[in-house]
């Protein structure tokens, strides 16, 4: 199960701050894709209240939103897309400093200047949908790179975070001062205390990542760093555990797509 750490009062006061001057609701993810009720700041419009009180309805909602979560997290990039019925709306991935997924913002139940709601409402049901917030295209368009602002100053100050199990991260530590060598998991059961199938089971739950594959990525991410400052590949390699420079090239082409050798700091 994932445990954060949030800065409820600071979060809530931007998000309050960003309703009021853009007129939209904004709505907090957590990593498993649920929505964080103590963030909703604005509630659903009444315009969506009324149509989600039949029941397929509102499931069709929750596919909607929950197939979005998911392609904003796969691609790693804000989606802003129209909705089952024809609102504009849009997810903004949230990743703190090591690309660990903390959830997402969205943004939504907007309707687009000259867009009809489509069939003809009931005049009850056209007066609430007259009442969601209006914007052109031009607009919107600045909605999600300033949700992407708010996103990265989150992360950037710890106003929410992951919390990891205490072992998790001393492992992460004793990876991060060695890896210019062999790392085996008794190696690290030996430097935190904790028995091997503990850590080959609950690494990966806390993670995302078995020990393996995290040494792998860190190694990768401290050779690019590196590489980037024109190091030799020789000089990479063994600084990243790698016994011989061949053996280093085919393991960072594999992850990265270009051989070390031209390797400049792109991504």
């Amino acid at each position: 199960m994932l445990r954060y750490a949030i800065q409820y009062d600071q979060v809530n006061r931007i998000l309050r701050t960003l309703t009021g001057v853009l007129g939209v609701r904004i709505v907090v993810y957590d990593a498993d894709d649920r929505k964080l009720d103590a963030f909703e700041v604005k509630r659903d419009s009444a315009y969506c209240r009324q149509l989600r009180r039949d029941p397929d309805f509102d499931r069709r909602c929750i596919a909607c939103d929950q197939q979005h979560l998911r392609r904003a997290r796969e691609r790693r990039a804000s989606q802003v897309y129209e909705c089952h019925i024809g609102l504009t709306e849009g997810i903004v991935p949230l990743f703190d400093e090591e690309g660990a997924y903390l959830g997402a913002l969205q943004f939504g139940q907007i309707r687009l200047q000259n867009r009809s709601p489509g069939p003809p409402l009931r005049p009850a049901l056209r007066r609430l949908y007259e009442q969601l917030p209006l914007h052109d295209r031009s607009r919107l368009g600045e909605i999600a790179p300033l949700l992407e602002y708010l996103g990265q100053y989150v992360h950037q100050n710890h106003l929410i975070r992951l919390q990891g199990v205490p072992w998790v991260d001393r492992i992460k530590d004793h990876i991060e001062a060695h890896l210019d060598h062999p790392l085996t998991i008794a190696e690290l059961s030996d430097a935190v205390g904790v028995s091997p199938s503990q850590i080959s089971h609950r690494f990966r739950e806390e993670v995302g990542l078995s020990v393996r594959q995290y040494v792998i990525d860190r190694r990768m991410a401290v050779a690019r760093t590196l590489l980037g400052k024109g190091q030799p590949v020789r000089d990479v390699a063994a600084a990243v555990g790698y016994c011989d420079e061949f053996h280093f090239s085919r393991a960072f082409k594999a992850r990265v797509g270009v051989p070390p050798s031209r390797y400049h700091g792109g991504d």
